[in-house]
């Protein structure tokens, strides 16, 4: 497994990003400290973004080229805003959507971990982008049982940061997407982590709806 301060891309998403999209990079720098992609931030999540406009078009198979080499866009994003330092989400926002769509699938843990990081280390606007996408019901869906530990505390993660200083709308959204049932089924997870994250976000949101 490689140091956390480096990063891997598969052969051919990095052949990729050099002869198709001519991105400076190359082998070596990807072994090399992950703060020194940190310049190509930008391009990454463009690829990402690419989803979203794919899926307007008339022909969505003649419009995909970049679905292999989004798993690795993704992973390296995540990577990106795990940097201790501040993380560069203004040169990812446009790849929120994406990310909010794949929640839905097989990547669901790369997304989920980066809405999460944007959720606690972004600002009221990037917060606004991230709930205009729809996460609320692909979240609350998540805490299924046929999800592990390790991604229900990552999503309730995430809800702790939607519900501190939400709007009635936004509460009223956690509960029609059915996440209040599923929070108290967790409170009696085997799982201590799970149980604890899940009574802090009741709570934070029975603390805000008693003000109302």
């Amino acid at each position: 497994m490689p140091p956390k301060n480096q990063c891997y891309l598969s052969k051919a998403s990095l052949d990729y990003l050099k002869d198709d999209l001519t991105l400076p990079i190359d082998k070596e720098e990807f072994e090399r400290p992950l703060k020194e992609l940190l310049r190509h931030a930008h391009q990454i999540a463009w690829i990402l973004s690419q989803r979203r406009v794919t899926a307007q078009c008339d022909n969505i198979m003649s419009c995909t080229e970049y679905e292999d080499i989004e798993p690795d866009c993704l992973m390296l994003i995540r990577q990106f805003l795990e940097i201790e330092s501040i993380p560069p989400i203004r040169q990812i926002v446009d790849a929120i959507p994406t990310m909010a769509d794949l929640l839905n699938n097989e990547y669901k843990m790369d997304a989920a971990s980066s809405l999460k990081h944007i959720l606690e280390r972004g600002t009221k606007e990037h917060r606004k982008i991230v709930l205009d996408a729809g996460v609320i019901p692909s979240f609350s869906r998540m805490l299924d049982s046929s999800n592990g530990c390790i991604i229900k505390v990552t999503v309730l993660l995430a809800l702790v940061q939607i519900v501190t200083g939400a709007t009635h709308d936004e509460i009223e959204a956690v509960v029609k997407a059915g996440a209040i049932h599923r929070l108290i089924d967790l409170l009696h997870s085997n799982h201590d982590v799970c149980a604890e994250t899940s009574l802090r976000v009741l709570a934070i949101a029975a603390k805000i709806t008693s003000k109302w």
